[in-house]
């Protein structure tokens, strides 16, 4: 199986959301895995959330544009955090068809990338409590959550459909708006820094499923084709506000 790297760094939310669900409509034999940040700050609210709770975590926040994902999950503040996103056939060989144990699969990578710059990590484990009546995703609990000393560091949401599977994240790096409390990796170890760990996360996604990596960007088509799913719906306040 193919492996593309795509670095997309600095880019509107909407663009964002919208090339991870293009790579999800347009699920090819490929592992996809893309690395992201979000300019400007995006709060990124899950598909079925409320729309009102969730900007509870926007209060104050004028510049911070909130986009509904195509995932589930809480709300999250994409700031001075680093996302990753994997496109995948549903019937890859390491992937499991089971749902749950589908996020151990793809987010293990993960576990050994922070661990190559320093930071312990592992598993939350147990069974999985995502109280939808949390707004903030960092405060809901599931069993694949990656934990530094049980304190969530990354926070992980699939959409499936019947060929391909969308699973993306963030990876807190420095304190923001919203989290200030949280753990950010920066504190924890100085190789936690976007550079490092994204080459990291790279390797260790190679390592894991034995593929060698190749640097991709969209072509002029496919660009068209994202920009004109982000005018139309992330862009869109019915879709943000879910109405």
């Amino acid at each position: 199986m193919k492996y593309y790297i795509i670095e997309d760094f600095g880019k509107h939310p909407a663009w964002n959301m919208a090339v991870d669900e293009f790579f999800l409509r347009e699920a090819r034999d490929a592992f996809i895995l893309r690395l992201y940040t979000f300019t400007p700050a995006g709060l990124s609210i899950g598909h079925s959330q409320g729309y009102d709770g969730a900007m509870k975590l926007a209060i104050g926040m004028p510049d911070v544009f909130v986009v509904r994902r195509l995932t589930g999950g809480g709300a999250i503040l994409h700031e001075n955090d680093l996302t990753y996103s994997i496109v995948c056939p549903l019937d890859s060989p390491f992937l499991s068809k089971n749902f749950e144990l589908s996020f151990f699969d793809l987010c293990s990578p993960l576990v050994n990338a922070l661990e190559s710059v320093g930071v312990q990590a592992d598993f939350r484990g147990g069974l999985s409590r995502d109280d939808i009546s949390v707004d903030s995703c960092f405060d809901r609990e599931t069993s694949f959550d990656i934990v530094h000393h049980d304190r969530k560091v990354i926070g992980s949401a699939q959409r499936r459909t019947n060929e391909a599977i969308l699973q993306h994240g963030s990876i807190l790096l420095r304190s923001n708006r919203v989290m200030a409390d949280s753990v950010a990796l920066e504190k924890v170890s100085s190789n936690a820094n976007i550079s490092t760990l994204g080459t990291n996360i790279v390797a260790a996604y190679a390592a894991k499923f034995g593929m060698h990596p190749t640097p991709a960007a969209l072509d002029a088509g496919e660009i068209a084709k994202v920009e004109e799913l982000a005018r139309t719906k992330y862009l869109s306040p019915e879709w943000n506000k879910g109405e």
